[in-house]
């Protein structure tokens, strides 16, 4: 099972990478990764110059790596950790954010997929914001809260997949927030891979496809390269 997983995300990764190579007017936005261990009152951000962002929560063996892409046409991101806590009560809030999104023209379709391997019983909850004002995490734990929230999934605590619409004019900004909180015994696995994209409505033929795949497997795929990479040098997740 683990390596039809595996094999799958290799795939679409691959299949990801190859559609976006032809995708018009990619934009530059801010896109930002953080966590924080004491319920969203500070976080540890890191910001991407372009690429991934990956980060490791200090101490608890935790790793996250996101991916975000964004076009008139298109926008998306995915967002996957790993890891194994010591014993214990753990508490981890883990955001990526993307603003300035220009995807249009309204209305829009959010489909996103709520993917968790492994991991204890309500133990991970995943949440998503569309925020019109354009501010970093805005909707989110720690962040902004405002009154311009478009869009929200609710939080998800168990596999799911699904998708709503909206109305945003650009710029406008999204954020994907994993929740992990339980009692660790030492040898619990996390491992979820969860991830959206934005479409117009209805979304131009050669995204639809990509549009339901896209959360499956970019984000593992990096976390894949980054945990082979690193395992070398360090015991981490």
């Amino acid at each position: 099972m683990i390596r039809f997983f595996k094999s799958l995300s290799l795939a679409v990764a691959a299949w990801i990478v190859a559609t976006m190579a032809w995708t018009p007017s990619v934009a530059r936005a801010d896109f930002e990764l953080r966590y924080s261990t004491d319920g969203g009152a500070t976080f540890t951000t890191t910001t991407s110059s372009g690429g991934p962002l990956s980060l490791t929560v200090d101490g608890l063996n935790i790793a996250a790596v996101s991916t975000s892409s964004s076009s008139t046409a298109f926008s998306a991101i995915d967002l996957a950790l790993s890891g194994m806590p010591p014993s214990g009560p753990v508490n981890v809030i883990i955001e990526a954010t993307r603003t300035s999104l220009l995807t249009a023209p309204q209305p829009f379709t959010l489909r996103y997929t709520f993917g968790e391997a492994f991991g204890p019983p309500g133990g991970i909850s995943s949440q998503i914001w569309i925020d019109q004002s354009n501010q970093d995490f805005g909707g989110a734990t720690g962040g902004p809260g405002g009154t311009n929230i478009v869009a929200d999934t609710g939080p998800h605590t168990a596999v799911s997949s699904g998708s709503l619409q909206f109305n945003a004019v650009p710029p406008y900004s999204a954020t994907l927030e994993t929740n992990i909180s339980f009692t660790s015994n030492g040898t619990n696995v996390l491992s979820q891979d969860s991830g959206f994209t934005i479409t117009p409505t209805p979304a131009p033929p050669s995204f639809v496809l990509l549009a339901s795949t896209a959360p499956v497997g970019l984000g593992l795929f990096w976390l894949r390269r980054r945990r082979t990479g690193k395992s070398k040098r360090l015991a981490i997740a």
